[in-house]
């Protein structure tokens, strides 16, 4: 009989992307990221260059910028002017399901198929903290494939480097694709340290390919637009200002992110468990990970994916162990299953979807998401099309958040203050802008420092309050969510129509 219906790992890949196509894709376009990567990918292509200054900013304009993402940013644009943001929504869930299906063959090595569901399944749930339509969901994907190779060994470990170089041009997470593989090499170092039965000679011999591999990977990493600076690039987004003010990258919360704090009571208990035996390569895989985890939010999607399949393998012991008996029907006759109908079928769906969503003007698009920046669309879309017919003159202060998305929504788009380009925009504006939003004593003299002359912001925030009850500040439009604030004593007439802001191609 032929194999035609696809296996466990197939259907899971399937399901949790038409799940998340129908039921939950809205939580992937909450913050404003999506929408400036999505800008600088398409300047990129209009102008067949790089983007390696500011050219979106009033603040920065200039300033030399580290596009390590370019190359995702290219792909999200193309996908965007063929389908439009239900496209690059689809694109990004075809990205996890992909990724998760290869995670889900890799864990199977080490579990049976019930527990490998359960632990994937797990961390397919935990992940949902960090989902977006973001350049990080390549990262996902790579991860799993590092993971299969390292895993695999032999000649599948020198394709890492190949991967390498494709993963720098797309993400900085390929940092952890260069640790995987120091972890592995130093966990298989260890094991063979402690196995006295071994000569020295073969603990070390077994070593010297995963070396020249780690060595041509480290090589190979910089084949990208900046070279080996994309090494200390996490340095530069890791600084004290940004870790302090953006999400992402504090601390979790354990106390909101509830679920992710009985994950580690569960690990922890699993690894104390008596008859488990971690490997060397594991436990320094379980440290670091944790460990990262728990100084930045948005590694915990890493560390689980990461660890899964080792998870998978102590529950397995325990479930041996134990009394447990899964049940299983030995004498029916096996259903042959292929391995990869379910991905292709998912790749097929996904193409459908996409096609949907480029023909989506003639009828009902149900994968276009429905909130945007975590409010409705249609607020949102109210200020856009408010501020594209009536551009205020002088320079704007904006959200944090909403710059990324006046960048998109808008064209030509104003001149932002700031947006997600944190490490762009460096610790100085960055610091004025927390200034800005935060100090009341400070507040106006920076406002006339940068020569501020109109404020979008959101409805309900302090700044808002406080500048409105000033005589220096009118509300030129205002909704559920948003407001536009004018200086009144400006220079320049309060309103006019639209204008070329954004000029000229970008750097080389």
């Amino acid at each position: 009989m032929p194999k035609f219906l696809p296996d466990i790992a197939g259907l899971f890949c399937l399901t949790t992307f038409l799940v998340k196509s129908f039921l939950r894709n809205d939580t992937l376009l909450e913050d404003g990221d999506p929408f400036w990567h999505i800008k600088a990918g398409s300047v990129m292509v209009d102008n067949n260059a790089l983007l390696t200054s500011d050219i979106f900013s009033h603040t920065a304009n200039g300033t030399r910028w580290i596009s390590h993402e370019w190359l995702s940013e290219v792909l999200m644009a193309l996908l965007h002017r063929a389908a439009g943001l239900g496209g690059v929504v689809c694109g990004a869930l075809l990205l996890v399901s992909l990724s998760f299906w290869i995670l889900f063959r890799v864990t199977r090595q080490f579990a049976g198929k019930w527990v490998s569901l359960l632990c994937v399944s797990l961390a397919y749930y935990l992940c949902g903290t960090h989902l977006a339509a973001r350049p990080h969901l390549f990262s996902w994907f790579f991860i799993t494939v590092t993971l299969a190779i390292l895993l695999k060994g032999g000649r599948w470990l020198y394709g890492l480097p190949f991967i390498t170089v494709i993963w720098a041009n797309m993400h900085g997470g390929f940092i952890f694709g260069l640790l995987l593989q120091a972890f592995f090499i130093s966990g298989s170092l260890l094991d063979g340290l402690a196995d006295k039965k071994l000569p020295w000679t073969s603990r070390f011999i077994h070593l010297k390919s995963p070396l020249i591999v780690l060595a041509i990977s480290i090589a190979a990493s910089g084949i990208n637009p900046f070279g080996f600076e994309l090494l200390l690039f996490p340095l530069q987004v890791t600084k004290e200002i940004f870790v302090t003010s953006i999400p992402e990258w504090q601390s979790p919360d354990l106390r909101l992110l509830w679920q992710f704090r009985y994950f580690l009571i569960f690990l922890f208990l699993v690894m104390s468990f008596r008859g488990s035996s971690l490997s060397w390569t594991e436990r320094l895989l379980f440290v670091f990970f944790i460990n990262a985890a728990l100084m930045h939010a948005r590694n915990i999607s890493v560390m689980v994916i990461i660890l899964t399949p080792f998870l998978a393998r102590v529950c397995n012991q325990m479930v041996q162990k134990s009394s447990i008996k899964l049940r299983t029907n030995s004498a029916a006759k096996p259903v042959p299953l292929s391995a990869v109908t379910g991905p292709l079928f998912t790749l097929a769906v996904g193409a459908a979807f996409i096609g949907i969503c480029t023909f989506a003007e003639s009828f009902h698009n149900p994968f276009e998401p429905r909130h945007i920046l975590s409010t409705q669309r249609d607020r949102i879309e109210e200020l856009s099309t408010f501020i594209d017919a009536n551009r205020p003159e002088g320079n704007l202060f904006n959200e944090y958040n909403l710059g990324g998305y006046l960048l998109y929504a808008i064209d030509p788009p104003p001149r932002v203050f700031i947006d997600g380009r944190a490490d762009m925009y460096g610790e100085q504006i960055f610091s004025d802008y927390k200034r800005i939003v935060f100090s009341e004593d400070l507040r106006e003299s920076l406002l006339n420092a940068y020569e501020i002359d109109w404020i979008v912001f959101n409805k309900n925030s302090s700044i808002v309050e406080d500048l409105r009850a000033k005589d220096q500040w009118e509300p030129v439009f205002q909704n559920d969510d948003f407001v536009v604030l004018n200086r009144i004593d400006a220079p320049t007439p309060p309103l006019h129509k639209k204008k070329p802001a954004i000029t000229g191609r970008p750097s080389i």
